[in-house]
């Protein structure tokens, strides 16, 4: 008869740690799905992260090379101004030295 109590104590007592294992089983698989879960959300927010940033980059980089050819456009305007003021200039400094020359 005491063996049969211990017997029973002991059987159950390791259906309870099979039971136990099978839930410490169960947690660590879904602890590794949500771990993968996780991974994949961050990555995909990071690549949209990156992806954002990177075509900002490329739009700046378009609008900065706009900006410096407006720049260079209206230089170049500037001094094919000037130039064309200071040959005017010259020309009627001309005109008028060839009128009291005459």
């Amino acid at each position: 008869m005491a063996h049969d109590f211990e017997l029973r104590r002991l059987t159950d007592k390791l259906k309870k740690l099979t039971e136990e294992q099978t839930r410490v089983n169960h947690q660590i698989l879904k602890s590794r799905r949500d771990e993968q879960n996780e991974l994949d959300y961050i990555r995909r927010r990071f690549n949209s992260q990156i992806h954002s940033l990177e075509e900002k980059q490329r739009r700046i980089t378009k609008e900065t090379a706009n900006y410096e050819r407006q720049l260079a456009n209206l230089e170049r305007d500037i001094q094919d101004e000037k130039d064309s003021d200071a040959q005017s200039i010259q020309t009627n400094q001309g005109n008028h030295y060839n009128r009291h020359t005459r």
